[in-house]
């Protein structure tokens, strides 16, 4: 399964691994850069996994997997990725990201233009 982030959730990896490597020095940028590689890795083998979420509370056919998971112990990762699958007109499925939050955010007021800014063009 093909993975790729919208242009929100892009500037959200940069910013947030930007802050990371201000704050806490190159090794934790290193680590937390891993822990998105690896989140990506889980997403193209499952995205329904069951250690995701179905957040059809926020929009429906949206998902979010805690980077946390990735990590494989909640307390070291604090964002959330937030994603959906697409399919295109040949039945082909892409797993979206919209966008990463840090979990404490508000995220149906972050999510709200990104879901809609994350479809396919048509044709």
């Amino acid at each position: 399964m093909t993975v790729r982030f919208a242009t929100e959730a892009q500037a959200d990896v940069a910013a947030i691994l930007s802050e990371t490597a201000r704050r806490f020095g190159q090794a934790q940028f290193e680590g937390y850069l891993a822990l998105f590689r690896r989140a990506i890795v889980l997403l193209e083998e499952d995205p329904f996994r069951p250690s995701s979420r179905e957040r059809s509370d926020l929009r429906q056919g949206l998902r979010s997997l805690a980077l946390g998971v990735a990590a494989r112990r909640r307390s070291s990762a604090a964002h959330v990725l937030y994603y959906r699958q697409v399919e295109d007109d040949a039945g082909a499925k892409t797993t979206v990201v919209v966008r990463v939050l840090h979990e404490r955010m508000d995220a149906s007021r972050h999510l709200a233009d990104a879901v809609d800014a994350s479809d396919p063009p048509d044709g």
